[in-house]
């Protein structure tokens, strides 16, 4: 009886394994392109001290709701990066943060994301070509754009993203 047992169990579980590649495309099928995602920060980031390239954590801060049914839970942890960041300058120059969201990570894989959130200080420069004419050069260093602080919680609205099209068969194609 139980070898009867294990070789119903192992069937079982090869057709659940041979199935996770089709509840993968569906999950992903299932919310559609376009459907919005308000997500938060989880920490906070400066043009201080922020680089363009680097990551940061995000988390989705109300629940998606797709067909009346949760498609992302609120809390589902996720990721962007910044896209471009500057620090203030003299002459006025402002700091400025750009922020892109990339994708949320649920129990099915990997959901892409749209988005993109432009942080800019205010601009003196105005000022600094004032402060430059009429006391020179230190007058235009003296006059100091702002830095850009995103704080932790701070929300940005993003949507999922068209699918990117497969290249299934480029893939299968042999190598000679």
């Amino acid at each position: 009886m139980s070898r009867i047992r294990r070789t119903i169990e192992s069937g079982v579980f090869a057709l659940a394994l041979a199935a996770l590649p089709f509840a993968y495309a569906n999950a992903q099928t299932a919310i559609p392109p376009g459907t919005e995602v308000l997500v938060k920060t989880i920490e906070e980031m400066s043009s201080t001290t922020a680089i363009t390239g680097q990551k940061f954590a995000v988390e989705v801060a109300t629940d998606v709701i797709v067909d009346g049914q949760v498609a992302i839970p609120a809390g589902t942890r996720g990721s962007g990066t910044v896209i471009f960041a500057r620090k203030k300058g003299v002459g006025g120059r402002p700091g400025a943060l750009d922020l892109r969201v990339d994708s949320v990570e649920t129990a099915t894989g990997s959901i892409r994301l749209k988005s993109n959130e432009t942080n800019r200080g205010e601009d003196k420069r105005r000022g600094g070509t004032a402060a430059a004419i009429a006391f020179g050069i230190l007058g235009a260093v003296a006059v100091q754009g702002k830095d850009i602080a995103v704080a932790a919680g701070t929300q940005i609205n993003t949507v999922v993203a068209t699918p990117r099209p497969t290249t299934a068969a480029a893939s299968a194609a042999p190598v000679e």
